[in-house]
């Protein structure tokens, strides 16, 4: 009764503040110009890991059991020169260990458009994060789980953006955020992101993002400027194919006995979907991933360092309106010895069975 009162009263807060926000611009500008929508999964997953949940992973990661992974719900308001955005959602996405009684925001803010003429928009507030392909929404991945590049960058960023385009194929971004927040920002201090999209054609769209300010490691303690460069390509044809490939290398600059010392991480991914029915697709991803110095990722066990690639396999079923059916299996490989497996810990399984519905 105590945890149904708490999710009661998450639920009231944040939907009294959504109505209050909401309601009062519907009064002022008219219905037209809001929309809403809703997305939801739940998931079972398994593993051969000796853990609760999938090590290393955020998103769907409880394991021998079914569980809700993220239920969100997505409010618009767009005007000529006036927009906000706001995304509440709950489920073991937002925090692990709370899926029902933590409520977490994908998305919350406001936005003006600065020029009459020109299309420059500036958003303040919390931003999604505009690293890797891969969103916080399942439906919009062509695999159920995340890739471990997803995995170990932020979901997003509190800050101000500004919005450029520059014609009809290229368009720029600039960031001025709170620093490189994931659990929590283990050092404050403002940073520097940009984004540049090129969209050659309707079929291909090519993104690169840039990241400076000084930052912790991972747990906190030694601080030093941090750089960031993160290209992916995503293709979307007429026809049965699609894919998305991403890279990205980092470099974070630590206090050493003779001055900074530059440690860098990285990592590459591709994943490939094809539609073998109207209803049905069945997609695949490879990567690989290089932290030998923990720097974005937690040491678990082995030997320090983390060097780790999978391969995985995910069946997409549609066969109901707004649904989707998924089973995805992956096998990862640590290098390091990094999984609590049965052996050394170099291998590690994953299946888990999804729905969601949007």
């Amino acid at each position: 009764m105590k945890t149904l009162k708490s999710n009661f009263q998450h639920f009231a807060l944040y939907g009294a503040v959504c109505g209050a926000v909401f309601g009062s611009i519907l009064s002022a500008q008219g219905q037209n110009k809001i929309s809403w929508s809703g997305t939801m999964d739940v998931y079972g997953g398994l593993s051969n890991t000796m853990a609760h949940e999938m090590p290393y992973m955020r998103s769907s990661a409880r394991l021998n059991e079914f569980t809700l992974n993220l239920a969100a719900v997505d409010f618009r308001y767009q005007a000529t020169r006036a927009r906000s955005r706001i995304v509440p959602g709950v489920g073991t996405f937002i925090h692990p260990d709370k899926a029902f009684s933590s409520v977490g925001f994908l998305e919350a803010t406001v936005g003006i458009r600065v020029l009459k003429k020109k299309p420059w928009w500036v958003d303040m507030g919390i931003l999604t994060s505009p690293l890797t392909p891969e969103t916080a929404f399942s439906k919009d991945r062509s695999m159920y789980t995340r890739s471990l590049s997803s995995e170990c960058v932020p979901t997003t960023f509190r800050g101000i953006k500004l919005s450029v385009p520059l014609s009809e194929k290229w368009s720029s971004s600039f960031y001025v955020v709170e620093g490189w927040q994931q659990d929590e920002n283990q050092a404050f201090s403002w940073a520097l992101m940009s984004r540049w999209e090129w969209k050659p054609t309707d079929k291909w769209d090519f993104h690169a993002t840039g990241y400076t300010g000084v930052e912790s490691v991972l747990g906190g303690g030694n601080r030093g400027r941090r750089w960031f460069l993160d290209i992916h390509s995503q293709y979307k044809g007429e026809g049965k194919w699609s894919s998305s490939s991403d890279v990205y290398w980092g470099r974070q600059f630590i206090q050493g006995f003779a001055g900074p010392l530059p440690l860098d991480w990285s990592q590459a991914n591709t994943s490939v979907e094809y539609a073998f029915h109207p209803k049905a697709s069945v997609a695949g991803r490879l990567e690989w991933m290089s932290d030998p110095h923990h720097l974005v990722t937690s040491y678990v066990q082995g030997y320090p360092g983390f060097r780790t690639g999978s391969a995985g396999l995910c069946l997409n079923a549609r066969w109901v309106a707004r649904t989707l059916l998924r089973a995805d299996f992956r096998v990862f490989y640590a290098q390091n010895d990094s999984y609590p497996a049965p052996g050394l810990g170099k291998l590690a399984t994953w299946a888990t069975l999804s729905l969601t519905v949007w």
